[in-house]
């Protein structure tokens, strides 16, 4: 068994929580001061972001994700666990012989890749907001394909690479 903890860079997510506490009080301002209906929008507008700012906290500053590859009597197995201030669960489960194709991506070139990508719906088990490099594996899942799109080290795509043999 092999298991990565990818690192979370989370400096990225405190700027914007900050960003938009800061632009939240200033909507709370506005309310306080504005006419009765510019009040309502306002206010809708400070609840958005204190949404948004919830939102981002539990993602990506009290969620952290733990990968495995693990050898059964079936093969070859990843899953992926996700790990909260109060549980473990484990939320992505997939055979590797199943694995339709794997894309990987860098930061640098990422629109670029991103054209090239299929149109599917895609679980993203990444640690962080914005990453360097990251991959994607696509599975048949009730008969549509899914990726499942997630930051692992070389030493995991390179265990990937030779179960699947997809290079």
């Amino acid at each position: 068994m092999y298991s990565y903890n990818p690192i979370q860079n989370k400096k990225p997510v405190y700027v914007i929580i900050v960003m938009l506490f800061l632009i939240g009080t200033v909507f709370l301002i506005a309310a306080a001061l504005s006419s009765q209906i510019l009040k309502y929008i306002d206010i809708a507008a400070a609840v958005l972001c204190l949404s948004i700012i919830l939102q981002l906290s539990i993602r990506f500053i009290n969620t952290s994700y733990k990968y495995c590859v693990d050898l059964t009597e079936e093969g070859y197995i990843f899953y992926v666990n996700e790990k909260t201030t109060k549980s473990e669960r484990v939320v992505c489960r997939i055979m590797l012989h199943d694995i339709k194709d794997i894309k990987c991506i860098e930061r640098g070139n990422k629109k670029d890749k991103r054209k090239n990508l299929p149109k599917v719906r895609v679980n993203n088990y990444c640690a962080s907001l914005f990453e360097i490099k990251s991959c994607i594996l696509y599975i048949e899942e009730r008969g549509e394909l899914v990726g499942i799109h997630f930051s692992p080290d070389e030493k995991m795509m390179s265990i990937i690479r030779e179960a699947t043999q997809l290079y």
